[in-house]
């Protein structure tokens, strides 16, 4: 069966309660406040076209949703389901169970079936960066390390240090094992939480480990909380020496309490920024004139990987450069 007739028979249809629940509505409300034009502008400024059309989608999806009807819904294009049987072929039929505290695919060994499209099939935008070749001889921040996963897919990246920050005690556990079965000998786990200020704080526990945070937000619960350790990435990149080559962010809605600890770093060092925007609609509106009015030097462009939501896993991407495309730093 060709790919526009297995296409036609397996179309795919919007179906995302939780996105709905929790996003459709402050999406809603972003785009009726007086000041909508405003903000949109504001993010689409300086924006290459296919990401300013990513940011038009996003808004024109999340409309049709916020009515509260909950039927199926055909939001895809052709293109994009054509993309969600590639990804099938090549991704979710690829991943082998080898028991239950086992999974693999593609030469990665995860301990728990958390094998994100976002990351594994999409990798996480970083084939979209023109300057990753700057990473080679630079620390990575991983903040936000779930399972381990991103700092799997960074390991092959950098010669030298991934510092992985993941406040969960259960999901630092998950790391060690994902850096054990893998035999990863790079990578730093840090059991703090990346803040605004250094101290300690109450981290919230959501009722999926993928969820948890330092920032509550509506349409999810958060059955307990716990008391740990936060720094500012500036201290900790003080404190440890470090010469940054990439940060990624994906910290359940605390990305501007972590960006605003990290300004130092991100005026002087100028590295690569990898930043969810999708957690809020103040995130996906507010987080790159933020990180323009620290520095002015990035360029920025909007990433939407393939995957069933309108918005979720959308991340922010900036680079520093020169006219001629090159790193600014090394020009």
């Amino acid at each position: 069966m060709n790919l526009f007739k297995r296409q036609s028979y397996l179309r795919k249809l919007y179906f995302h309660p939780g996105e709905r629940e929790a996003l459709a509505k402050l999406f809603s409300d972003a785009m009726n406040r007086e000041d909508s034009a405003q903000r949109f502008s504001a993010l689409i400024s300086g924006l290459d076209n296919e990401s300013r059309n990513t940011v038009s989608d996003i808004i024109h999806r999340m409309g049709m949703i916020a009515d509260g009807n909950k039927s199926l819904q055909d939001v895809y294009t052709q293109r994009e389901q054509e993309e969600f049987v590639r990804m099938n072929d090549e991704f979710s039929s690829k991943i082998v169970k080898l028991n239950d505290n086992l999974y693999y695919y593609n030469g990665y060994y995860l301990p728990v079936n958390q094998f994100d499209s976002s990351v594994f099939y999409s990798k996480y935008a970083i084939d979209e960066l023109t300057t990753l070749d700057s990473v080679r001889n630079k620390d990575i921040i991983d903040a936000g390390g779930y399972v381990g996963d991103t700092a799997l897919l960074f390991s092959s990246y950098t010669d030298k240090s991934i510092h992985v920050f993941e406040a969960s005690p259960s999901n630092m556990d998950i790391i060690r094992e994902t850096i054990r079965l893998n035999q990863l000998e790079n990578i730093v786990p840090v059991s703090k939480a990346l803040g605004e200020k250094s101290g300690t704080a109450t981290f919230s526990l959501g009722e999926r480990n993928s969820c948890n945070s330092l920032v509550e937000r509506p349409g999810y619960n958060y059955p307990n909380h716990i008391e740990v350790p936060v720094i500012t990435l500036d201290d900790y990149v003080r404190e440890n020496n470090l010469e940054v080559g990439l940060i990624k962010v994906d910290i359940e809605g605390g990305e501007q309490l972590l960006l605003k600890g990290a300004v130092e770093t991100i005026r002087t060092q100028h590295p690569i920024l990898l930043i969810s925007i999708y957690h809020s609609a103040n995130d996906f509106f507010e987080i790159k004139p933020m990180i323009e009015k620290m520095c002015d030097k990035y360029t920025f462009r909007i990433i939407k990987p393939a995957n069933s939501a309108i918005v979720i896993e959308t991340i922010l991407l900036a680079e520093v450069r020169d006219e001629s495309g090159e790193n600014i730093i090394n020009s």
